[in-house]
């Protein structure tokens, strides 16, 4: 009889014999740290199995070591690339069992667990145990899904784990586990996925005590796979339900690393922080891997020192001036891509100071005047543009002249100088022929988030000149036809005339004249006017209100400059009859038929 405990130590012997030949055959670097294969053995009913032997069968050469009491094992591999191994499990007593695997470099591998089933006249361990479900199934019926080793993989060659294996469970009509006698080949598919290239191997596998694993591998896309198992009895198909697995980004890639800021320019004086924000993808353009750490730092103001990838591979942190000096700020943003090394980007963001505000020439001429250009120059003590938002305009209180040209400008998100950034021009032009005779004053101002800033452009207007009364003229009249009195019509007409001086000037408040109303050809009924007399206004004008008798007609209306011989063409105002009066004024005549 085999002495197993001195086979034991046998098997362990050359199973680290073997692995260390192995090491030497079958790596090509010595970069790599060994990847660790681990599993558990029981028998059908899952009670532990110690001293099985468990073989690398495939490929070659052969490496072999046992169970522990517990029924672990374990290997050390040496995987310089991704290669699929195939590993047996015996004891005496029970029937032999293998499965797949694949490794992958610097990456650990726990197996799902081997069940071996009871050979026929051997031993299960436990005289009391009743035979393994598995024996006594009928023909399969159900298939249903039963582990998943990883719920979520990276993207190939990412530097993540890229491999997860699953298992499902067919069932007779009983819910028992199918014999191998019962056994059927289950075929795996992928119902649904990124298609970057993602597969399942092996696609088809033969039920062991209703056990059916396989493993899904990552392409280069990330996104959910959905996988499906199914299998056919008597030419029916009997389909799972699908299982989702999660294929997620990996880590940076340089040529996939993109930082932008919320404002390249905000005030110095300012104390809101400004978003600095990097996207992160990896060598296939995926979103990085969520939970990646990203680094922030800056020689100016302060910033928050680390953040970490969201599932859509963006991290924030936040930029604050800290009241500091005017500048330009360097935000360095640092990760680690695929290959341990440090991959970084940098951002500028101008801190800009108070605003700054000149205007060439910073004076007004309006002497023999048509138009004016004026430079404007707006910027902060550096000579930097002004933040977002910064307004300016340009006004002038003069109803004469008019303005064109940059009035009216709201300042974007800026960091270079420049025509319209900093460097702005306006016209100043007259509307009409006449001399600018009162004070003009051209305001230019800068309001916005670096502060308040103006200039003001002034003219003095010389000293009028004052003629004497010269000419008087009709301007306005509101009544052209009105009525005798007490007709119940309108009544009075008012009259507007102008005096004028030698100049053409109309006269002003330094000059005002007294104009009198006198009556050229009228009807004589009474008619009147109020005021008789009258001084002219501000703007050289003299008004006067007719009444009307009790007689219709024509009125002229002429106005004379007091004491002087001038006076005005004559207005010419119609006064028409009222209402026909029953008592004094109505006939009538009848004819005969």
């Amino acid at each position: 009889m085999i002495n197993f405990k001195h086979l034991s130590l046998y098997i362990v012997i050359l199973s680290a014999v073997a692995i260390t030949l192995t090491s030497c055959e079958t790596t090509s670097t010595p970069d790599y740290e060994p990847s660790s294969v681990t599993g558990l053995v029981t028998d059908a009913n899952q009670n532990p199995l110690e001293d099985a032997i468990v073989r690398i069968i495939n490929p070659a050469p052969e490496i072999v070591t046992t169970t522990n009491e517990a029924g672990n094992y374990l290997f050390e591999l040496q995987v310089d690339s991704t290669i699929t191994y195939t590993i047996e499990v015996r004891k005496e007593g029970y029937a032999a069992d293998t499965q797949e695997f694949l490794a992958i470099p610097e990456r650990d591998v726990e197996l799902p667990a081997f069940r071996l089933a009871s050979s026929e006249g051997g031993d299960d361990g436990d005289e009391d145990t009743p035979p393994p479900p598995g024996d006594e199934s009928e023909g399969s019926a159900f298939i249903t899904f039963e582990s998943l080793s990883y719920e979520t993989i990276q993207v190939r060659e990412a530097g993540g784990i890229e491999t997860t294996e699953f298992e499902f469970l067919i069932t007779d009509s009983l819910g028992t586990p199918v014999s191998q006698s019962n056994a059927v080949d289950v075929h795996f598919e992928i119902a649904s996925g990124p298609e970057g290239g993602e597969s399942i191997y092996p696609e088809t596998v033969t039920t062991r005590n209703g056990i059916a694993k396989a493993a899904l591998t990552s392409g280069t896309a990330a996104g959910v796979v959905q996988i499906r198992a199914s299998f056919t009895r008597d030419e029916n198909t009997e389909q799972s339900k699908p299982v989702s697995v999660t294929i997620s980004g990996g880590l940076p890639n340089d040529n996939h690393f993109e930082v932008s800021s919320g404002q390249k320019n905000i005030p110095a004086a300012t104390s809101d922080p400004t978003e600095i924000r990097a996207l992160i993808g990896d060598r296939y353009g995926n979103t990085a891997l969520e939970g990646t750490a990203v680094y922030f730092s800056t020689n100016k103001g302060t910033i928050n020192g680390s953040a970490s990838t969201d599932a859509d591979g963006y991290a924030t942190s936040q930029l604050q001036t800290n009241q500091t000096s005017p500048g330009t700020a360097t935000v360095r943003v640092e990760t680690v891509d695929e290959n341990s090394a440090r991959i970084s980007r940098e951002l500028d963001i101008l801190f800009s100071g108070k605003p700054q505000l000149t205007v060439t020439p910073d004076d007004i001429d309006l002497e023999d005047f048509t138009s004016q250009t004026f430079a404007v120059t707006l910027e902060d003590e550096n000579g930097n543009p002004l933040a977002e938002g910064t307004q300016l305009s340009v006004d002038v209180n003069n109803d004469q002249l008019t303005l064109s040209g940059d009035i009216d400008v709201t300042i974007g998100d800026e960091t270079e100088s420049g025509e319209g950034v900093t460097e702005f021009e306006f016209e100043l032009r007259q509307t009409d022929d006449e001399p600018i005779t009162q004070n003009v004053t051209v305001t230019v101002r800068a309001d916005g988030p670096n502060g308040i800033v103006t200039r003001n452009l002034t003219f003095t207007a010389p000293d009028a000149i004052f003629g004497e009364p010269d000419a008087i003229q009709f301007t306005e009249i509101s009544e052209t036809n009105i009525h005798v009195k007490e007709s119940g019509r309108i009544e009075s007409s008012s009259l507007t005339f102008q005096v004028l001086d030698e100049f053409g000037n109309p006269l002003g408040k330094e000059n005002r004249a007294e104009v009198e109303f006198t009556f050229g050809s009228h009807p004589d009924g009474g008619e009147r006017f109020s005021p008789q007399t009258a001084t002219t206004n501000d703007q050289g004008m003299a008004v006067t209100t007719l009444h009307s008798g009790t007689e219709s007609g024509i009125v002229q209306v002429v106005a004379q400059i007091s004491g002087t011989g001038i006076q005005s063409a004559p207005a010419q105002i119609t006064i028409s009859g009222g209402y026909p009066d029953e008592d004094d004024h109505f006939e009538s005549q009848f004819r005969s038929c």
